[in-house]
């Protein structure tokens, strides 16, 4: 099982989008029943703008970290994956606060939390530098 996660990071950067991709639908999967029971239809858009905006904003980290995958070069890649993985939910968490509205009431902040934490873990996962084999 370890050596599959550590073969994804090996895979060429379509590969490992589409791992993203099915790493954040697949958590929308179990959030949107929650939302929609909680808050109903306002729920389930505040849970769907969360999912797209963080998955858009570590989308964009993982291409433009992509040039940057080497040992030595791995944490300017980081660096400036965090301006989109943080900035892009951050701009539309303030903009929607902003607007103070029904997309507030309805939990939009918990869901942000939720579906950044596993776009981080997932996209700076895939981010990383391919694994060195023994010698």
């Amino acid at each position: 099982m370890e050596m599959r996660l550590l073969n994804l990071r090996e895979r060429g950067l379509v590969v490992r989008a589409m791992v993203l991709v099915l790493a954040v639908v697949g958590l929308y999967l179990l959030v949107a029943p929650l939302a929609w029971y909680w808050s109903g239809s306002t729920g389930l858009v505040a849970a769907t703008v969360a999912g797209i905006c963080c998955l858009v904003g570590s989308g964009i980290a993982l291409i433009t970290g992509e040039p940057f995958r080497t040992p030595r070069r791995a944490l300017y890649g980081m660096l400036l994956g965090m301006a989109f993985r943080m900035g892009v939910p951050l701009a539309v968490a303030l903009v929607v606060y902003a607007q103070a509205g029904l997309l507030i009431r309805a939990g939009f902040v918990y869901y942000l939390l939720v579906f950044f934490e596993v776009a981080l873990l997932v996209e700076v996962f895939l981010s990383l530098p391919p694994a060195q084999r023994g010698k």
